[in-house]
């Protein structure tokens, strides 16, 4: 079996990169009170971001569900993830390892 390689950017401009680094972990902005374990199918999802965001562009909102979606069910452990830090010019590997 082969293993994927996932791109998780650290913010804008990489803000996050130190905390992704110290925490080793990658990880999403978005809603606090949304347990995201809880979304089971791609139309959950896409009704509560609508709920949440209801004056989006139908194109960016299509963007932004299927990034979230392929984030919480996509993402295995053994994966590998990178990141980069463009002001260091550096690119960070990791594997996951858990949820």
């Amino acid at each position: 079996m082969s293993q994927k390689m996932w791109m998780v950017r650290a913010g804008r401009d990489a803000y996050l990169i130190s905390e992704f680094i110290e925490k080793e972990c990658v990880a999403i902005g978005w809603l606090e009170t949304v347990d995201l374990k809880s979304i089971d199918t791609k139309e959950k999802l896409e009704e509560i971001y609508k709920d949440a965001y209801p004056e989006e562009k139908k194109s960016k909102a299509a963007i932004s569900i299927g990034q979230i979606y392929r984030f919480i069910s996509e993402i295995k452990e053994g994966d590998y993830v990178l990141t980069y830090n463009p002001k260091e010019r550096i690119y960070h590997i990791g594997e996951i390892i858990s949820e």
